[in-house]
């Protein structure tokens, strides 16, 4: 069950982001081997079309220009670009869902290029599970379960249908070329089952091949985030049919891409739609959904080689915010759209850069959305 939590203030930052993934570098793409044998689809999955709730901005392609960060082996630099899927918009006193996706370079100074509106999904969708592997955006949810790659011009290609693992509300991260996808629910009822496909070549999928379920007592969940660091994955907060988590889950990847067991870790305070992110070996929380203190609170805690985390620590308040698209590259950490007072909808965009105390420095506005929405997902992307 999807929550919509509807709050009017604003603040001189009034930025809201929604979900976003990063992506985690690599060296080529994975042989597809698995070492699971339970097994969605053979990749070829159908998904619905588009429905009303598309947008009526005309798509462009990006001006990428000098964009990326030196990959340090005297190749060329490498170029990223970030991009929002999906999200919702208010329109006379209604939530409608989207399916506008909008692509923005990024520039050595964290800054982005101008959006340009790209490929939309294939259906409507707000908070859509996605991950990014190389150039390939994958995203799966029960309306939906796609692929995609972003073009040298900084477009996406069309979206191809792959399987479907039936989870609604479901979040992705990528360790490596594995996409894993974990919580949300089934028939409104949150599930335990996680899953692993893997990204062979750009824009093929293989099927989902079923990974340790979470905990049957107090894992299952939705409204959460999982991100990645290094080989390990966390589950950052969430509720169960309502009631905010006070905890995440943790489990490290074997070297085959299996997900191992999950453990339990305290959370700084109980909430979801927690605006997790991985800089500079932290995990640190931007905000979210929190009932008890304010929804802009941030907390970061180190992480050690061993995928364990160190101690809380709360850093100055960001940007208020409610619904955010939120992710980072490099040392800075995104927020994206949102909505301040009245529910309106805003296309603001800020950036911050993280420094070596894993914390957010002065939040700047950088290019906006084309389109103001709020609760849509980022990921990162390598432009060819």
């Amino acid at each position: 069950m999807k929550r919509h939590r509807l709050i009017g203030y604003m603040s001189t930052f009034a930025f809201v982001a929604a979900g976003c993934s990063a992506i985690v570098s690599y060296d080529g793409y994975g042989d597809g081997v698995h070492t699971t044998d339970a097994a969605i689809g053979d990749g070829n999955g159908g998904g619905p079309p588009g429905g009303d709730g598309s947008s009526d901005v005309t798509a462009g392609d990006s001006d990428l220009g000098d964009v990326g960060s030196d990959s340090g082996d005297g190749a060329p630099p490498k170029k990223y670009a970030l991009v929002a899927l999906g999200g919702s918009r208010h329109v006379d006193g209604s939530v409608v869902r989207q399916t506008i996706v909008e692509i923005a370079p990024i520039h050595d100074d964290g800054t982005l290029g101008t959006f340009a509106v790209t490929t939309p999904l294939l259906a409507i969708e707000d908070n859509i599970g996605a991950a990014a592997v190389g150039s390939t955006v994958v995203v799966n949810d029960n309306a939906q379960a796609a692929a995609a790659v972003v073009q040298p011009d900084g477009g996406l290609s069309p979206w191809a249908t792959i399987a479907n693992t039936g989870h609604d509300n479901p979040t992705l991260a990528a360790i490596g070329s594995n996409v894993y996808l974990a919580a949300g629910t089934v028939s409104d009822v949150e599930i335990a089952t996680t899953w692993r496909s893997t990204v062979t070549a750009p824009g093929v999928v293989t099927s989902w091949f079923s990974q340790t379920a979470l905990p049957a007592d107090g894992g299952p969940r939705e409204d959460t985030v999982m991100v990645a660091h290094g080989s390990s994955l966390f589950l950052v907060g969430g509720n169960i049919n309502g009631p905010e988590l006070g905890n995440y889950l943790t489990a490290n990847v074997d070297n085959a891409g299996a997900i191992g067991a999950w453990s339990f870790g305290a959370l700084p305070a109980t909430g979801d739609h927690i605006r997790a992110v991985v800089v500079r070996d932290y995990l640190i929380l931007l905000g979210g959904s929190y009932p008890g203190i304010a929804d802009q609170t941030v907390y970061s805690a180190h992480i050690d080689p061993s995928g364990a985390l160190g101690a809380w620590n709360q850093g100055t308040d960001g940007p208020t915010l409610d619904g955010p698209g939120f992710c980072a590259h490099g040392d800075y950490a995104y927020l994206v759209g949102g909505y301040g007072a009245l529910q309106t909808d805003v296309a603001t965009v800020a950036y911050a850069n993280v420094g070596a105390n894993g914390f957010p420095g002065v939040w700047q506005a950088t290019s906006p959305l084309s389109l103001p929405r709020f609760y849509m997902t980022c990921v990162i992307v390598e432009v060819p």
